[in-house]
């Protein structure tokens, strides 16, 4: 499969590299075998208009992402970093993650109740560009008060591309942000309901939205999930449940504390929900996954 990384707020390439000569040799190390690109926005004439806007810097990303999935060969897998992001285990690939059924991949932040905008991984299907495109477009509809740039919109495309009931609520809300950044409340009370509306981490299956069916996803496509419950581990950990890959599981965790015991927990969930026996020739359904926290990467932004 083709992969590669886009890290977001650095300087502009002209094409691809493979992972260019300032970089260490521990980042080169950690991203071996990856494409790696640096990108601008600018480069792309779809996201021109974002790229002069003032207040379209954070959502210039996601049209970049977009257009440059468009230039590659259909299935390549692109993750996109925001330049902040801490790596809690270098010795970690991005591979299981790269691999996953999953066509559009979030997580939720560990810091905050809310799905993380900075960093995902992103097919090349064509639902996949519409919804980075739709997700961009949001510059647009930005309420006049804080509303964390991209990461606000984003549980706004979410809940209405997923056509869940509470969308006009979370609309409303979103809609309704009056308060500057000297007042979060009035921002957490939206991303609350938002996330209360998505419910608990999961893979959404995208032929059943519009946004599916327009592009494409196959309500005839299908995985058999089969119930999965995570071994116990002991001391610092409690028991994970997974009930299948299109149903939703939960951690339930003591400590945070040591990472990498948590990063093997959290690769023994992944594997179990998430590894599928489908033919090369089979046909897969789209699929759109909010991963719970700490599991996406092994990494967290700062904010």
């Amino acid at each position: 499969m083709s992969q590669h990384i886009l890290p977001d707020g650095g300087p502009v390439l002209a094409s691809k590299s493979r992972l260019g000569s300032g970089l260490s040799s521990l980042v080169k190390q950690l991203l071996s075998g990856y494409d790696f690109w640096l990108l601008g926005g600018g480069e792309f004439a779809a996201c021109a208009a974002l790229a002069k806007a003032p207040n379209g810097y954070f959502f210039l990303k996601h049209c970049a992402a977009a257009s440059l999935l468009q230039a590659q060969s259909p299935g390549y897998s692109l993750a996109v970093l925001d330049s902040d992001v801490v790596a809690a285990a270098l010795d970690r690939s991005l591979d299981r993650w790269m691999r996953s059924s999953g066509d559009l991949q979030f997580y939720e932040r560990i810091t905050g109740e809310e799905v993380m905008a900075g960093n995902y991984i992103a097919k090349n299907k064509p639902w996949v560009r519409a919804f980075l495109h739709r997700w961009a477009s949001m510059k647009d509809r930005q309420p006049p008060g804080f509303s964390s740039a991209d990461n606000g919109a984003l549980h706004v495309v979410l809940v209405e591309t997923l056509e869940l009931s509470g969308a006009p609520k979370v609309r409303e809300l979103y809609g309704d942000l009056q308060a500057k950044v000297d007042n979060l409340q009035p921002y957490w009370s939206f991303v609350e309901e938002s996330m209360r509306v998505l419910g608990p981490p999961r893979m959404w299956r995208m032929d059943q939205t519009s946004l599916g069916r327009e592009h494409g996803c196959s309500a005839q496509a299908g995985l058999q999930p089969s119930p999965t419950r995570v071994p116990t581990v002991k001391g610092n950990w409690t028991e994970g449940v997974v009930e299948g890959p299109l149903k939703f599981f939960r951690i339930v965790l003591k400590k945070h504390k040591p990472w990498h015991r948590f990063l093997d927990l959290l690769d023994g969930i992944c594997a179990s929900c998430d590894t599928q026996d489908v033919s090369p020739n089979a046909e897969v359904p789209c699929l759109l996954a909010i991963w719970p926290r700490m599991s996406f990467f092994g990494m967290q932004g700062r904010t």
